[in-house]
């Protein structure tokens, strides 16, 4: 099975880091969501699977100069990259796409009442500059009266002309096998809307308790 690759460049920055195996882990378990690439509601959409996270990764190793990766050795003084740029760099890559590979039960656990996902730490407070996060089922029902309320202009630019003079989106049914394409598009309108907080309510997404910046010791 094709897995998640990281650069040789990349590799070199996380030798011997503490960094190195929870890095790896992470991007094996992401690996085997990515692995299915089936994008439920965005069916449109262009490969975002693994091949896709790779080649990302090779991209953003050939973006930094020549010159920075000279000076990101053990011994470089000062050092430019090390093993916190690697992991940041390797983790935001591999995350930065992850909402579109949601299926059906793992939505609607998103936007249950009960749903176990909440905000990590941080985010769920009001700070002086941040409001705290909303919770999922909240955004869903405040989305859902919006979608009742929809144009036929605005609904055609979700699901198509031809279908927003016939359709309209009433409440999305409980039970999965009534889903009808519009609904899976309906709800792929909805996720990128809080495309910045998608990493933000997963346990396995706590970073490790030190990261230490180049030229620092944990």
């Amino acid at each position: 099975m094709a897995k998640i690759e990281f650069p040789g460049l990349l590799k070199l920055l996380l030798e011997e880091s503490d960094l190195q195996a929870p890095v790896r882990a992470i991007a094996d378990q992401i690996g085997n969501i990515l692995s299915d690439n089936k994008l439920p509601f965005f069916p449109d959409y262009t490969d975002h699977g693994i091949d896709h996270v790779n080649r990302v990764l090779q991209f953003e190793v050939e973006l930094v100069p020549k010159a920075v990766w000279e000076h990101s050795q053990n011994d470089s003084n000062p050092r430019l990259l090390c093993d916190a740029d690697a992991a940041v760099i390797i983790g935001a890559t591999i995350l930065h796409d992850i909402a579109m590979h949601l299926h059906e039960d793992g939505f609607r656990e998103l936007v249950s009442p009960d749903s176990r996902f909440r905000s990590l730490s941080w985010f769920k407070d009001t700070h002086e500059d941040h409001a705290a996060d909303r919770i999922w089922p909240e955004l869903w029902e405040e989305y859902v009266r919006e979608a009742k309320r929809f144009s036929e202009r605005d609904l055609a630019k979700i699901i198509g002309e031809k279908e927003a003079r016939v359709w309209k989106f009433d409440q999305l049914p409980d039970e999965i096998g009534q889903w009808v394409g519009n609904h899976y598009l309906i709800i792929g309108e909805f996720i990128p809307r809080y495309h910045a907080r998608r990493g933000r309510n997963a346990s396995y997404l706590t970073p490790p308790a030190q990261i230490r910046t180049c030229g620092t010791t944990a």
